[in-house]
């Protein structure tokens, strides 16, 4: 199963594995931005998933509202953020950590398992919506 795409890749620096990973994995397009405009990415190609593939993103104040408001503000269903840590715990944004010693393929694996639960909630959104045109009473 191909990856559905676009997938957004944020760095500050060229991942020329992870994007040959990705594109292997059949996603496609694949978009590379620099941290400083990859909220204005993210509003422009509509991602199906990001892939913050810098270890060391630390992004500045006003950087990281503005990635915030960007993924919170991405519609139905939800867009997954996968990214590369040096340490799991808490971090500014919420994603799914992959630990920055791990290969290429930890970091695909994980964008792929998550975009099938997207897949999966894009589902339920459309069987709601059919239900409630058939004017069933569906809790939100």
């Amino acid at each position: 199963m191909s990856l559905p795409g676009p997938i957004l890749v944020v760095s500050d620096h060229h991942d020329r594995k992870l994007m040959a990973g990705l594109a292997g994995a059949g996603a496609f397009p694949v978009v590379e931005s620099k941290l400083a405009e990859a909220a204005a990415a993210i509003g422009q190609i509509g991602p199906a998933a990001v892939v913050l593939a810098d270890p060391d993103f630390e992004p500045s104040g006003t950087v990281l509202d503005e990635l915030m408001a960007a993924i919170d503000g991405a519609p139905a269903p939800f867009m997954p953020v996968v990214a590369r840590v040096k340490r799991c715990g808490p971090t500014a944004l919420d994603v799914l950590p992959v630990d920055a010693g791990a290969g290429v393929e930890r970091v695909v694996a994980t964008t792929a398992a998550a975009l099938r639960v997207r897949t999966l909630h894009a589902t339920v959104l459309r069987r709601i919506d059919t239900l409630r045109g058939n004017g069933a009473d569906v809790p939100q």
